[in-house]
């Protein structure tokens, strides 16, 4: 959530965030709504282990309905 972006992994011990921003990237030889499982599960899994939340974009929880949205739009990158 703040500059530069990353992680200074030999601090690490010492980090003190109010937010992990994660994104999605897919590359054209997988399927978009693969990789988006794997991210969804990754980014519930980090925030259970953090006792965190996962939030939309519009700083909204991430409900059933957001998912679906979410999904959807990787269905689409899928398509093409």
């Amino acid at each position: 959530m703040h500059e530069p972006g990353s992680f200074d992994l030999g601090r690490m011990a010492d980090l003190k965030t109010k937010g992990v921003v994660v994104f999605m990237y897919s590359p054209a030889s997988i399927d978009a709504s693969v990789v988006f499982e794997l991210y969804l599960n990754t980014t519930q899994r980090m925030a259970e282990l953090l006792g965190g939340d996962v939030r939309t974009s519009d700083n909204e929880l991430l409900n059933t309905a957001s998912i679906n949205t979410l999904r959807d739009k990787a269905a689409s990158f899928s398509d093409n």
